[in-house]
């Protein structure tokens, strides 16, 4: 691959790691959204150093456009062959200018066509960097592990049963792409120091 297409992909990355930041679950739609569309391009963009990727809930997510949200992932190699793809797609439609209901739609549109590959039983990423912003609310939350699996009733994992540790991120699960992603949260940052017990 030669400098310039790993700089596009690059960016294009960085700009939907901000863009499709996932919300906590639960928060109810704001009625005037403090992010209600997308800022100019270069404020969602990182050091490359800094971030790889991570993508955001389509619906009542008030701070899907938030330039400050960044969420550093790293994906093991199932899941860069397989969760991946769905990012690059997604970037795809930030890039072209989509909306956010126009890219919800032509992802739905990409996996009714069977353009992504099916999510490997074996992806996960983990998130344990201070650097990252999920959102105004969350800030840097804690740091955790993610499961990918195909489209499943969270139930069945026992995800949000009570003193469960595995909880549900609301930003896949079907709307529109067939995964299920599973947060299983950790008492350490990447640097060793223990994570606040909140």
């Amino acid at each position: 691959m030669n400098r310039k297409m790993v700089r596009t992909i690059t960016l294009g990355t960085f700009a939907l790691v901000a863009v499709l930041c996932a919300a906590r679950p639960g928060r109810a739609a704001d009625a005037n959204p403090p992010y209600p569309s997308m800022a100019p391009l270069d404020q969602y963009l990182m050091d490359r150093n800094a971030e790889t990727a991570w993508t955001g809930a389509f619906d009542n997510n008030p701070e899907f456009w938030n330039p400050k949200n960044r969420g550093p992932l790293c994906f093991n190699p199932p899941a860069a062959r397989t969760v991946l793809p769905i990012t690059f797609m997604r970037t795809k439609f930030v890039l072209a200018g989509q909306s956010k209901d126009e890219i919800h739609e032509s992802m739905k549109a990409a996996v009714e066509k069977k353009e992504l590959p099916e999510v490997a039983p074996d992806a996960m990423t983990y998130m344990l960097s201070k650097q990252g912003h999920l959102n105004d609310r969350a800030g840097h939350w804690v740091p955790h592990l993610m499961f990918y699996v195909p489209l499943k009733d969270a139930e069945t994992w026992g995800a949000g049963a009570p003193d469960s540790p595995i909880l549900v991120n609301p930003h896949f699960n079907g709307a529109p792409e067939p995964v299920t992603e599973f947060m299983v949260p950790v008492s350490e940052w990447s640097d060793g120091t223990p994570a606040d017990a909140h």
